[in-house]
């Protein structure tokens, strides 16, 4: 039987934080049991080990315990739709697909679990998701069934540039392509064509009138 030393109680009791919060399958973890078996064959943790082990102490230390906790106490409506915006877009990217997955189904239906703080802010605080969060989130610049044009500067195709259009809906974060200012999907159909399309807001302005 090996002898619990106060490094092998101390990881123990690391791991037994992680199993409480249903961390088992994080790097973390991984990491702490290697650390384990080799403390248990009597050798002591590397230069190297220790370094990654003072990292780990702080991200599991009782304060940041206590902050988690604290975060899904204060889940409210505004960070759901922020997570959930993230969750579509990243679904459709493949990029994060196993934190996606674990708080929503294949066919995009958001489940009751409410996001670690990790997760949360992997997701919805950096620089991509939060500029299309942003995109979503924000008043929409043309009213559904408003005239509008593509700009003259589209790039996508020259035979739509200044066209007249009609809109017809907004998409969701699973149709976004782009963390750009103001490319927001939009579905429109062009005057004179049958089938609608979907572009961007940011290809589109407001129909100029006609002078008399």
């Amino acid at each position: 039987m090996t002898e619990q030393t106060p490094v092998l109680n101390e990881l123990n009791n690391l791991l037994g934080k992680m199993m409480i919060v249903g961390e088992e399958s994080c790097w973390d973890y991984g990491f702490l049991e290697s650390v384990i078996e080799w403390c248990k064959k009597g050798k002591t943790p590397t230069y190297g080990q220790q370094n990654v082990l003072k990292d780990i102490r702080i991200r599991w230390s009782d304060e940041a315990m206590k902050s988690r906790a604290d975060f899904g106490q204060n889940w409210n409506e505004e960070k759901e739709q922020a997570f959930f915006i993230a969750l579509q877009y990243y679904k459709q990217t493949g990029y994060y697909a196993s934190i996606v997955y674990k708080y929503i189904s294949n066919d995009g239906k958001r489940n009751d679990l409410i996001p670690t703080e990790k997760h949360y802010t992997m997701l919805v605080e950096n620089k991509y998701s939060s500029s299309v969060i942003r995109n979503m989130m924000t008043e929409k610049p043309f009213a559904v069934g408003s005239m509008v044009q593509f700009r003259d500067a589209y790039a996508v195709t020259s035979n739509v540039r200044n066209k007249k259009c009609i809109v017809l809906a907004y998409g969701g974060p699973d149709r976004v392509k782009s963390h750009a200012k103001n490319a927001i999907p939009i579905q429109v159909i062009i005057v004179g064509r049958a089938e609608p399309c979907w572009c961007e807001v940011r290809d589109l302005k407001k129909m100029k009138l006609s002078k008399n």
